[in-house]
């Protein structure tokens, strides 16, 4: 059975903000600008319930909200309409009924296995090292995301894939400890684990006699520190090749004392041609790559 939507509104669910810039947006749609809404994020939703035809309203991504936040961006009950809500959270599941919930599933098991090995550079057709992987996926539930960062961090030698069981077990013991993490579901207790063994091998790099590749890991530390302060969508390599030229100016913003005081010129190097040196940003792009962490 085929269903056609005259209208599909795709929204970022990651925050309130993104939820609201997105309704915005809505009403520069050539349609919704023929309704006479005002701009506001209100008119969006009324002028979305009072649609006739049927319509597709999706909110992805929303795993940080709690359901009750969530559906005060609901559009009112109108005569069509569809929602459609991508979370991690299985709290959201509270907005709708059972029958229209679908969790998606982690991979099959062989599947996650052939990840595994590909990511690690092993050989795929090793019977021993098959068995070896699937020890692992089965730990990690076979999580994709989860499969690929062990994969990584394995390749990059820090542990053998015989050994790296036992170093996520005990990391992960001690993560999931902390009373933060109860009742985290599992693919967050996967990504956790994954996640914080190859910080920790990062960091230990960055304490590391070997001053070329202290210096690339402190630079993805810095990044990885960095990161959270964009949209996961809007970072790009021309933020720091600007803020590189500005560096010598003065701030044009007063509100911005702290950031240009406390930002970290290490990473804007200018070269002869007064344009930016992006060497040892891309060093510290190349360590997160090569982890699977970005």
């Amino acid at each position: 059975m085929a269903f056609s939507f005259s209208f599909v509104f795709w929204i970022d669910a990651s925050s309130v903000g993104t939820i609201v810039q997105g309704l915005k947006g809505i009403c520069n749609l050539p349609a919704a600008r023929s309704s006479g809404l005002d701009g506001s994020h209100e008119s969006a939703l009324h002028w979305i319930g009072s649609l006739k035809e049927n319509y597709m309203l999706v909110f992805d991504n929303a795993n940080v909200l709690s359901p009750a936040e969530l559906e005060a961006y609901f559009p009112p009950p109108g005569k069509g309409g569809n929602i459609l809500i991508t979370s991690w959270n299985f709290a959201m599941q509270s907005l709708t009924l059972p029958e229209n919930s679908l969790e998606i599933t982690e991979m099959e098991e062989n599947d996650a296995i052939e990840l595994l090995l590909k990511a690690s550079c092993l050989d795929p057709f090793s019977v021993e090292l098959q068995a070896e992987a699937s020890k692992i996926v089965k730990e990690l539930f076979c999580v994709p995301l989860a499969t690929d960062q062990a994969g990584a961090y394995i390749a990059s030698g820090a542990t053998t894939i015989r050994e790296y069981l036992s170093k996520y077990s005990e990391h992960r013991e001690t993560l999931l400890s902390h009373s933060e993490f109860t009742g985290a579901s599992r693919y967050n207790r996967s990504v956790y684990g994954t996640w914080e063994l190859s910080y920790k091998e990062i960091q230990q790099r960055a304490e590391g006699h070997d001053v070329h590749k202290a210096k690339a890991a402190s630079t993805a530390m810095f990044l990885l520190e960095l990161f959270p302060f964009f949209h996961h969508e809007g970072i790009t390599e021309k933020i720091f090749s600007y803020a590189a030229l500005q560096r010598d100016e003065e701030p044009s913003s007063p509100e911005l004392p702290l950031a240009s005081s406390v930002l970290d010129w290490r990473l804007l190097p200018l070269n002869k041609a007064g344009t930016w040196d992006d060497l040892l940003f891309g060093e510290g792009i190349w360590v997160l790559l090569s982890f699977s962490l970005i």
